[in-house]
């Protein structure tokens, strides 16, 4: 069973004892896109509970599942999800996001960038998934980090540290989905 949603809202279905809401990030509007993730997420928790990552080769040509996408993004949701608690819990109490021995304050005094004005230097919340700087990995950084796929050494989205946005990236920030981070 697929669940889907355009961005734009959400569909929510009863399934059993719990509610699963769905994302699909590529709308009618964005018949472009090479790339598009759908989602079950479980509502209560915000905990993703089923994943498919779709490929096209034009915008002319039909949607297929690409296996070896989603193999990669389910091994890394399920790797990072259970620490998923432990990240808000160290957003909350860090006062040096980046371990580089520098107080956060510190950072930005010196000049790295806070757009959003919370006192966490913003490469901090990239790096672990808050891509549109909003304090909680949602729907907007999936879309953000779809933007970047396939792009060697890009500016947002390579969650792993590897060069490149994959599979990989999209599984850890679908593990970390509904964070509320510093």
């Amino acid at each position: 069973m697929q669940y889907r949603c355009a961005i734009a809202g959400m569909l929510s279905l009863s399934l059993a004892s719990f509610a699963v809401a769905g994302i699909d990030l590529v709308t009618e509007s964005n018949l472009t896109a090479k790339k598009k993730v759908v989602a079950a997420i479980e509502e209560v928790t915000d905990a993703v509970i089923d994943t498919r990552v779709f490929s096209r080769a034009t915008a002319a040509s039909s949607w297929e599942v690409d296996a070896a996408e989603t193999a990669k993004t389910e091994a890394a949701c399920e790797d990072e999800a259970p620490m998923k608690e432990e990240l808000e819990l160290w957003a909350a109490f860090t006062a040096d996001c980046n371990s580089n021995g520098i107080a956060d304050n510190l950072d930005i005094a010196g000049g790295a960038m806070d757009w959003d004005g919370d006192m966490v230097p913003d490469s901090c919340e990239f790096a672990i998934g808050d891509l549109n700087l909003n304090g909680v990995i949602d729907q907007a950084d999936l879309s953000i980090l779809l933007g970047w796929w396939g792009i060697s050494n890009p500016l947002y989205g390579d969650l792993s540290g590897d060069g490149k946005v994959d599979g990989t990236d999209m599984g850890m920030l679908l593990g970390r989905f509904g964070a509320g981070v510093f």
